[in-house]
């Protein structure tokens, strides 16, 4: 007679030999490509390869549309992403009831924003939250393009412009504003520019990418039409840079260019422009505590930095 207590056949239930693939199928989806996925997981791309390969054989299932530009998830891939995400969540779960035991509060928690912010604001001040903090780690995600927060590309993220609310926190840290600026290097001998008459002729540095379509750059476009483009770029440091050396003229947040006692904002008030700025925190894990610590550490940092208006 067989036993109807028998314990269930595991790997006929969940046909997954090693459950760290989960953790390479969260990272390729989440970073659009195997080369940078590599680089967040400290792995070799054919390592990640291979891995998601074991993944599919495992399931039987192709789980990625591998292309020259990247690999993106198929149909079956993305409802698998959205379990494995529920895993995730989970395991942060027993992660952050395990420290609470213990009487721990460290973690590592993955903070998102725009590249400028990010060098400028939150790097200088990481020594600082570090040495009131050393269980807490930080990995910072730097780039102008907006990360997915459903995907939970990250823990935290801070956002310029009106943020998504679907299973998402959002709080607003107060407004960024934008003005026009130059060097002293590069308006020494000149009287000035204090009309667009004068403003004709200048050298700018214009923005590109997903910088380039930024309300702040549309609107300087509009006014820098008899102007020399100098050069473009996507990179807001890199604007701050050229502006920085003397090259020319470009559309910069206060926050960035009047810290720089070089720097002169020419027409003040000419480019009307600012952009509320929020941190968002996944509601996934906007309990846990040392996610709470670094965005408290994120809402001081900005105490003086931004309008609270």
């Amino acid at each position: 007679m067989t036993e109807n207590n028998a314990a269930p056949n595991c790997d006929k239930t969940i046909p997954i030999r090693d459950w760290d693939l989960i953790r390479f199928l969260l990272c390729v989806a989440r970073a659009g490509s195997i080369a940078r996925a590599s680089e967040r997981l400290s792995e070799s791309p054919a390592t990640v390869g291979r891995k998601l390969k074991e993944l599919e054989e495992d399931l039987s299932l192709p789980l990625f549309d591998r292309g020259t530009s990247g690999v993106k998830l198929t149909p079956i891939g993305q409802e698998l992403l959205a379990i494995a995400q529920n895993v995730e969540t989970q395991l942060g779960r027993v992660g952050e009831l395990t420290r609470s035991y213990h009487g721990m509060s460290g973690g590592t928690v993955a903070v998102a924003a725009p590249e400028g912010f990010g060098e400028a604001v939150i790097m200088p001040k990481l020594i600082e939250f570090h040495s009131f903090n050393p269980q807490i780690k930080i990995d910072l995600l730097l780039s102008n393009k907006r990360i997915n927060m459903h995907n939970r590309e990250a823990d935290i993220a801070i956002r310029l412009g009106q943020p998504e609310t679907y299973r998402i926190e959002s709080e607003k840290l107060g407004r960024v504003r934008f003005g026009i600026y130059a060097s002293q290097d590069y308006l020494l001998g000149l009287d000035g520019i204090s009309t667009l008459d004068e403003l004709a002729g200048h050298n700018v540095i214009v923005a590109t990418g997903a910088l380039g379509r930024s309300v702040q750059e549309i609107e300087f476009r509009k006014i820098i039409d008899r102007c020399n483009i100098a050069a473009r770029t996507d990179s807001i440091c890199a604007q701050l840079s050229a502006v920085r050396s003397g090259f020319g003229l470009a559309v910069l947040p206060k926050y960035m260019a009047e810290t720089d006692p070089n720097l002169v904002e020419v027409m003040p008030g000419l480019l009307e422009v600012s952009l509320e700025l929020w941190v968002l925190t996944h509601r996934d894990v906007v309990n846990y505590q040392h996610v709470q610590t670094t965005k408290q550490f994120i809402f001081d940092m900005c105490t003086e930095l931004v309008d609270r208006s």
